[in-house]
């Protein structure tokens, strides 16, 4: 008589999931020093369980509110890096109108660019 699986699982009929018993499966060949069948091996259950993670994932991955989620934390660091810009360039900006105030030279051009590099930079920073 073969060694039976030493898992515990539930048993069978009405009060089967009240009534624990043995699994009645012999223990795996190949890993018999472990004393579980192949269904209940350590191995075996961890790489079902991947198999089963991998397809719940690729399926829920294409929902439109996985996507939107993604799209959003894009959105959020694009506007973020946007902003450091923008604060980098009003800050050179604020630099040379300073230069230009302590009597160097000013370009008038340059005062819409910083015109508008604050108001860009008001726009992508958040309330």
């Amino acid at each position: 008589m073969s060694e039976k699986c030493k898992q515990t699982v539930k048993g069978v009929g009405q009060w089967g999931a009240f009534k624990m018993c043995q699994c009645s499966f012999p223990v795996w060949t190949e890993h018999p020093e472990d004393g579980y069948c192949k269904m209940h091996h350590p191995v075996t259950v961890e790489a079902r369980r991947d198999k089963s993670q991998a397809a719940w994932d690729k399926k829920w991955a294409n929902r439109p509110e996985v996507r939107l989620v993604e799209m959003t934390k894009q959105r959020d660091a694009l506007y973020e890096a946007l902003g450091e810009i923008l604060s980098l360039a009003v800050a050179w900006a604020a630099y040379y109108q300073a230069v230009y105030e302590a009597g160097g030279t000013f370009d008038p051009e340059h005062k819409s660019i910083i015109d508008k590099a604050k108001v860009a930079l008001a726009l992508v920073e958040k309330p």
